[in-house]
């Protein structure tokens, strides 16, 4: 089978983790040809001056996944982007399957065209957007959301085979905005792959990073990171950190500052000690500190950061957000308010030595969810799967009426 992933609006960055390199990358391994259609010119802000794709002007090859970039002619608002080259594309590659990640896009346009004329290809498309983080302001709401994209999705829904939302919150925004019917959709959790390595790489990673950081084997090394602005309430942990005043106890911050949160970022873990900041890191990099570390604690903003550090077997601390309950199958805490003092609490017992075996059992769980219903391998089956009972369905409906 040939199967098209269009990652224009949900960019894809070579060698992150992200759902976009992931589903890809298995349906390659489960031996389907695979194609992304990327972005040369229309990457995420946080990128700028870090990953330039603008001159990747022939495809090549991510693993065996063959990698074509096209331009963005024009974009209005940042929002609406109209890659002009998308419709001959698709006719050229002919695929069976069109993954649309992303739904609120242009060029949802150009992919319903083409299933249109080719009856035995189907689209299907996700939705990772939930109210948390879009449609806050009335011109969001009401104009971009309820009348721009619910317009552009209620006349290509008749030619979507599938729709797939990543929480419960995200499908409570798609019915509430778009108006898509609750049957038409099924949860395609944001997914993991375990972090494979050995105890004794494990062991080894982790005592190169702690000697880079100056800290004791022994020493209790917490992680968080991302993009760093005040949504992210990374300074939640550097107060609880100096309330806790445990001198094993250390952090370390990877990511840099969103434009104008400059001053914010400086003043994080100001007169803190062992609180580690450690810049911009790669997938690679970032996996290396969770591998390193005993805790994950993101307690800001949901990021697929929380994902990644569940799949390196990481016990985690969460800030409780709805929709994402998923996550949490004995394998994570979660914190329900912005007091310093209730994250200083968990922090308290979670970094005792006399709790290790709360810590063990959180480990275990991590890995057993990495493994089992959030395995991007399965998920990748699963959306393989759908495709082949729509085809079969289309089959029989065809013999009946023959």
């Amino acid at each position: 089978m040939k199967i098209v992933h269009i990652c224009l609006e949900a960019p894809y960055i070579d060698g992150w983790n992200y759902q976009e390199n992931m589903l890809p990358r298995h349906h390659a391994e489960l031996g389907h040809e695979v194609i992304v259609i990327g972005s040369r010119n229309k990457l995420p802000y946080y990128l700028k001056n870090k990953i330039d794709y603008t001159n990747c002007d022939t495809p090549y090859m991510v693993g065996s996944v063959k990698i074509i970039r096209i331009n963005c002619s024009f974009s209005i608002l940042q929002k609406l982007n109209y890659y002009p080259a998308l419709p001959s594309l698709l006719e050229e590659i002919a695929p069976d399957l069109v993954y649309h990640h992303g739904g609120q896009s242009l060029s949802l346009l150009a992919s319903k065209s083409y299933v249109d004329k080719h009856d035995k290809s189907k689209l299907f498309i996700d939705f990772h957007s939930e109210y948390y983080n879009t449609a806050n302001s009335w011109f969001s709401r009401v104009i971009l959301h309820k009348t721009i994209w619910r317009s552009i999705i209620q006349y290509c829904l008749p030619s979507v085979s599938q729709v797939y939302c990543i929480s419960s919150s995200v499908k409570e925004l798609c019915e509430e905005l778009y108006g898509i019917n609750p049957r038409q959709i099924e949860y395609l959790y944001l997914g993991m792959d375990v972090v494979s390595t050995n105890e004794a790489e494990r062991e080894n990673i982790r005592q190169l990073v702690r000697t880079q950081l100056g800290m004791a084997p022994s020493d209790f090394l917490i992680v968080t990171g991302g993009k760093i602005n005040p949504v992210r309430k990374i300074e939640l942990l550097t107060e609880a950190l100096r309330g806790l005043n445990r001198e094993r106890v250390h952090l370390v911050v990877f990511g840099t500052p969103d434009p104008g949160f400059e001053s914010y970022a400086a003043q994080l873990g100001a007169g803190v000690p062992r609180v580690h900041f450690v810049g911009w890191c790669n997938t690679e990099a970032i996996n290396r500190y969770f591998l390193a570390s005993d805790l994950a604690a993101f307690l800001g903003g949901q990021s697929v950061l929380w994902q990644q550090s569940i799949a390196a077997g990481l016990p985690g601390l969460f800030r409780k957000r709805a929709g994402h309950e998923h996550l949490n199958q004995g394998n994570c805490l979660y914190i329900y308010t912005d007091m310093v003092e209730e994250v200083e609490q968990w922090l308290r017992i979670l970094t005792d030595p006399a709790n290790g075996q709360i810590l063990d059992g959180m480990r275990e769980r991590a890995i057993s969810l990495a493994t089992g219903e959030m395995s991007y391998r399965l998920e990748a089956e699963r959306v393989v799967a759908k495709y082949l009972e729509l085809n079969a369905a289309r089959s029989t409906d065809e013999c009946a009426n023959s």
